[in-house]
């Protein structure tokens, strides 16, 4: 073989390999769309069947527990925080049964709450700088250390009301900050009047997310915090409220809290940090939900992903501890939880819905498929316009533009 077979040979062969990675890539390339197609197919089934349930679950129940939908999910999730207090060993009454007067038992069990909530901390302690106080929040061992001393000194010398001397105990502010913030969003909703969607409203945000979404974030931050107008945006308190919430809950992972050799110490629950980040995305789309639909479906979709972290939880409430026994509390605990994910369910199948008296369900979907469209169409009519067509292409033009109105159409109805 002379040198230029030889060399012919060579680019022969790497023409055939590269001619075999084209061939390849080309496959793998389509059963990547295929796959990608079958995904969005099957995504759209669920989709379809999920609000299907929806329907018949609005379809079945009255117009007043409908449309007082906010109000009811606020009242489940105080009852699973109450359930939730309770499972903590939280004493809602203190004055003796035989001292209580009839008052007692609309002062107490607020007074109980906000104590174990807010005043109950056992001790303080400071960092020199905000520097160093982020930094060793994250070293759980030496904030552990810090923490049992000052803890400690807290209880030197004090009594409780039995006589005996206080134990010392640490104490994870964070997740009672994030029970706070859930009492205080939940309960405002439970309590406040629900006012009705409005359709100019949701054609006003669909356009607003879509043409301006830093504008859109911001306004919805600023109905999360504006009190004139909570009845209006109640899935904006509650949502920003459940996202600080959720931050908090976060944090908490770096503070959970074990006993061994005589002390209290600090470590990273990383489940607890799993289910912190969800919490965080269930607020951000109660935050950010073009419609009230939008924003509760969303909210209890994502809440139900705690569902699979649930029977390890409850199986540790009910191991048998040094003591022989089981947490005594470990019904509450149970209860508390059934409440939560029944407020998810109810969440994602009524939430944010409307009725009217005939009932008639306003269909919130479709008023914001309609404004997707008219923007869409407006875009081709400015595209159109900005154009110097002649009366030959004005036809033509015309013909494209409802090719594109109707692939926006078709793409939206996914």
């Amino acid at each position: 073989m002379t040198e230029s077979s030889a060399i012919n040979s060579d680019v022969s062969r790497e023409e055939d390999k590269a001619r075999e990675e084209e061939a390849l890539n080309k496959k793998e390339k389509k059963q990547r769309e295929l796959l990608n197609d079958a995904l969005v197919v099957e995504y759209a089934r669920i989709k379809n069947e999920t609000d299907e349930w929806r329907k018949a679950a609005i379809n079945f129940l009255p117009g007043f527990i409908i449309n007082h939908s906010s109000n009811a999910l606020g009242a489940l999730h105080m009852a699973a925080e109450v359930l939730m207090l309770k499972s903590a060993n939280i004493k809602y009454m203190t004055t003796a049964a035989n001292e209580r007067q009839w008052y007692h038992y609309l002062t107490e069990p607020p007074k109980s709450v906000f104590k174990a909530i807010i005043s109950e901390s056992g001790f303080k302690r400071t960092e020199p700088t905000i520097v160093k106080e982020v930094t060793s929040f994250f070293d759980v061992e030496k904030s552990s250390a810090k923490d049992w001393e000052a803890a400690k000194k807290a209880v030197l010398g004090k009594v409780g009301k039995d006589g005996k001397p206080l134990e010392p105990r640490l104490i994870n502010r964070w997740q009672t900050r994030a029970t706070g913030l859930g009492i205080v969003g939940w309960g405002l909703s439970m309590i406040l009047p629900e006012n009705r969607e409005n359709p100019e409203e949701i054609e006003r945000m669909t356009r607003m997310a879509k043409e301006n979404p830093l504008g859109y974030v911001g306004t919805r931050m600023w109905q999360a915090v504006d009190f004139t107008h909570w009845s209006d945006n109640k899935a904006q308190l509650t949502g920003g409220s459940v996202l600080i919430g959720g931050i908090c809950s976060t944090l908490a992972a770096w503070r959970g809290i074990k006993s061994g050799g005589g002390m209290q110490k600090y470590y990273m629950n990383s489940a607890y940090a799993f289910q912190g980040s969800l919490t965080i995305m269930a607020g951000a789309a109660a935050l950010l939900g073009v419609t009230k639909e939008d924003s509760y479906r969303n909210f209890g979709t994502i809440m139900m992903g705690k569902i699979p972290l649930l029977p390890a939880n409850i199986a540790k409430r009910f191991t048998i501890k040094s003591t022989g026994m089981m947490d005594e509390n470990r019904w509450y605990y149970v209860g508390a939880h059934a409440l939560f994910q029944t407020q998810n369910t109810a969440g994602f199948l009524i939430g944010g819905a409307q009725k009217a008296e005939d009932g008639t369900i306003m269909d919130q979907k479709a008023i914001k498929l309609e404004a997707k469209h008219k923007m869409a169409a407006e875009k081709v009519k400015r595209s159109a316009e900005a154009e110097d067509v002649t009366p030959d292409t004005k036809v033509v033009g015309a013909r494209a533009s409802q090719r594109v109105v109707g692939t926006e159409a078709q793409k939206l109805s996914l």
